[in-house]
């Protein structure tokens, strides 16, 4: 007689998202702004783009311990817009975050995501493509400057157009993403990000977000 299949956990808000290749000397950085947020209803989805020095094994020993999911994956050195296109497929979050190993993520990043994601409309909602915000360094300060409106709906170009400059965070919707994957050519390992945002933002605008 067959055991009853475990039921399937809840769908995560969020997935973070972080492509890696012979990153285990500042994952644990990133690790540790994941524990420390305010809304944990999210899942890591680590893909290890082939790396060599023990980052499987520092995973692993985290999902043993972590108060949230974790998923690892390894793949042979393919480049960050394969490792994104294998991500998005895999994700089971609503919102897609891309954040680097060495990126920090604030306390407050995914309690910020929910409370701009739930003041949309469903309408709102179902037409983005996701929710930009800004970036700081280290220390503190602002990158680059903020966006010339608060909670603006706009195209990539129409982002570039206003002179906005700098790192930002951006979450795509997962679904959108899934809709508009990075291509991919035999032997190239870069896409420039910019020409797809322009592409998706074409057809969803983003939420941006001071």
């Amino acid at each position: 007689m067959n055991a009853p299949a475990e039921p399937e956990s809840p769908a995560p808000f969020c997935t973070v998202f972080t492509p890696t290749w012979n990153r285990a000397y500042v994952l644990p950085r990133l690790y540790g702004s994941l524990k420390a947020q305010t809304d944990r209803d999210f899942e890591w989805l680590v893909l290890d783009d082939g790396s060599t020095d023990g980052t499987g094994e520092l995973v692993k020993q985290w999902q043993a311990e972590a108060p949230f999911p974790i998923r690892y994956l390894w793949q042979e050195n393919a480049g960050m817009h394969v490792a994104i296109n294998r991500g998005v497929t895999l994700a089971r979050g609503e919102l897609f975050l891309t954040s680097a190993s060495d990126d920090l993520c604030p306390p407050e990043t995914i309690a910020v995501l929910r409370r701009e994601w739930s003041a949309m409309t469903p309408q709102e909602r179902a037409g983005s493509a996701g929710i930009w915000g800004l970036c700081r360094d280290r220390a503190g300060a602002l990158v680059g400057n903020h966006f010339p409106r608060d909670r603006w709906d706009a195209t990539f170009a129409e982002v570039e157009a206003s002179g906005v400059w700098g790192d930002k965070c951006g979450v795509f919707r997962t679904a959108v993403l899934r809709e508009f994957p990075f291509p991919v050519f035999p032997g190239e390992k870069f896409q420039a990000e910019g020409a797809l945002w322009r592409r998706i933002t074409r057809r969803h605008p983003l939420r941006l977000v001071n």
